[in-house]
């Protein structure tokens, strides 16, 4: 690029004793009297603290996860680009069962910490580059992720379930479980035809209201219509 007489411009990140610094750097091309390039100058500024603020900003405090307020482009991204590829995607909303009844119970610093379990479960499930988690708030998440075909995907979120289940945290005011539970409401998308990615979410919404009906449940369905 600096080649072609164009100036480029990056963010870098620099790493030393397990601390990364962010630099914002600018190559700016060096052209002699007859117009050949000699060279470059390179500029480059700490923008650190910017850095750390653009995290903050997109990220829960408690878990550390996506926040609420970053879920919009996200999910809109990435549907896209299933579209585009032709490429299944598995978007779902997660919701702690009986989750009041257990602060009540065992207090709220307890509660926070059954949040940042779950936090660790579906990052441990959900790690790859193309799959990401959200806390909505509260005790409500929100997960998306490539899959491999539609029986895959059920089976993966229904792991995924299990796997809070497998934590085996007591939850002596459950209604249906002596452990700590979650209901799942997930929408599998083939790619194969057009959607929105609101439309993704709110099924996702109206799938979980359902799953809490029975509570430590999945309800998934299977998104195949176009929008007009």
């Amino acid at each position: 690029q600096v080649k072609s007489g164009a100036t480029w411009h990056g963010e870098i990140p620099v790493t030393e004793d397990n601390t990364t610094m962010w630099l914002g750097v600018d190559v700016l091309p060096m052209q002699n009297t007859d117009y050949s390039y000699s060279g470059f100058r390179l500029l480059a500024h700490d923008i650190s603290s910017r850095k750390s603020l653009e995290k903050i900003s997109i990220t829960d405090a408690l878990t550390g996860l996506l926040n609420r307020r970053s879920l919009d482009d996200v999910l809109e991204r990435q549907t896209k680009l299933a579209i585009r590829y032709k490429q299944p995607l598995t978007v779902g909303m997660l919701d702690v069962d009986f989750f009041k009844q257990y602060n009540d119970s065992y207090g709220h610093p307890a509660g926070d910490k059954v949040l940042t379990h779950l936090a660790s479960v579906l990052t441990r499930f959900l790690g790859r580059p193309d799959d990401f988690v959200f806390r909505m708030g509260g005790e409500e998440f929100f997960f998306i992720f490539n899959s491999d075909d539609e029986k895959g995907s059920a089976a993966y979120v229904e792991k995924i379930r299990e796997a809070v289940n497998g934590l085996k945290i007591e939850h002596k005011e459950s209604a249906v479980n002596d452990y700590v539970s979650v209901s799942i409401g997930a929408v599998y998308f083939s790619g194969e035809s057009v959607v929105d990615g609101k439309l993704l979410l709110s099924d996702a919404d109206d799938n979980l209201y359902k799953a809490k009906e029975l509570r430590d449940f999945v309800v998934q369905t299977v998104e195949g219509g176009a929008i007009v």
